[in-house]
């Protein structure tokens, strides 16, 4: 068994998880929390924190639903992310376009980012 002192906000989402609460005062001053709760689990802290949200006082598997479309979103923002061509490769694109005239929906500036927007679509 662990025992954990998972600090979070009013509304239920999980800021922070300490296990060694001897770096209580120091951690504390680090991070932003309404609450904080101390409880004795077999869970890890990873699995608390990204797969819990507190309710009531309670521990409770699943995230609140404002947290999993932010989630959702910086999910989707990472994978474009990896997916973009470089900085440097967009703005060679970029400039040829505008430099040919041709700086439209059949440029490749802009195919080649719609295609990573395409693969990876905003969550609704």
């Amino acid at each position: 068994m662990n025992t954990f002192k998972i600090y979070y906000n009013t509304n239920g989402r999980i800021t922070g998880i300490l296990s060694n609460l001897d770096n209580q005062t120091n951690y504390e001053s680090n991070i932003n929390f309404d609450n904080s709760i101390d409880i004795t689990s077999n869970l890890t802290e990873e699995e608390i924190f990204f797969n819990y949200h507190l309710s009531n006082g309670e521990l409770v598997h699943g995230l609140t639903t404002d947290y999993q479309a932010e989630r959702d979103t910086k999910r989707i923002q990472s994978l474009r992310k990896t997916e973009y061509p470089d900085i440097g490769e967009q703005l060679d694109m970029l400039w040829h376009a505008i430099d040919t005239g041709t700086l439209d929906k059949t440029s490749d500036f802009y195919t080649v980012l719609k295609s990573v927007k395409d693969a990876n679509p905003k969550p609704e």
